[in-house]
């Protein structure tokens, strides 16, 4: 090295970048993103509830779940570490229930947290996220589909018809009484109490 290049390091101290190993540094986790895991939690729960809500009163939902068998459990599970919802269909109707991955008879995984809030603010659909590779399916596919069918009654039921036609590829037909009793039923009864 030219003499003037090491007197210039000696006085800026930076010889010793030369002196580490690799001992001395320090391993660094990626910090959590706490707004938006809380936000996926929340939106879980009322998701579930109003899964569990839905498939008493609307006969189209049961008619899909009569094609389901019995005892069977869907997970729905952020990756790597995010947090998840299981939902079981139970005596013909679904029901919220605490998540357990060896339990799961399906698993629908969601790439990040990242694209999970994108998923749970209507930002994107379901469909438009397994077509990005942003989840994944490990299961029985005519179940999953069948439970999309499910999931875009509920969203229609949920969102105003604005926020739905976004989310929902294919809005169902709901006549405008059973849509807003429905909505209301959710709203009042079956999110805060599972009913």
């Amino acid at each position: 090295m030219d003499q003037a290049v090491v007197v210039f390091l000696e006085k800026l101290r930076l010889t010793k970048v030369y002196e580490m190993n690799s001992l001395s540094f320090t391993t660094v986790r990626p910090g959590r993103k706490w707004f938006k895991v809380q936000l996926v939690k929340i939106v879980f729960f009322v998701l579930g509830r109003a899964l569990q809500s839905a498939s008493r009163f609307d006969p189209v939902i049961q008619e899909e779940l009569k094609e389901w068998p019995d005892n069977l459990s869907i997970m729905y599970k952020v990756q790597p570490f995010g947090p998840d919802m299981m939902i079981c269909k139970e005596n013909g109707q679904l029901r919220k229930r605490l998540s357990s991955e060896e339990e799961a008879t399906i698993i629908i995984y969601l790439k990040n947290i990242e694209y999970s809030f994108l998923l749970m603010t209507t930002q994107k659909g379901t469909v438009q996220a397994f077509l990005e590779s942003a989840a994944y399916l490990k299961g029985d596919v005519p179940i999953a589909m069948s439970l999309i069918r499910i999931l875009d009654r509920v969203q229609f039921y949920l969102f105003p018809r604005i926020i739905a036609k976004r989310v929902i590829k294919r809005l169902p037909s709901i006549s405008l009484t059973s849509r807003y009793l429905g909505r209301l039923r959710l709203y009042f009864l079956g999110i805060p109490f599972g009913i």
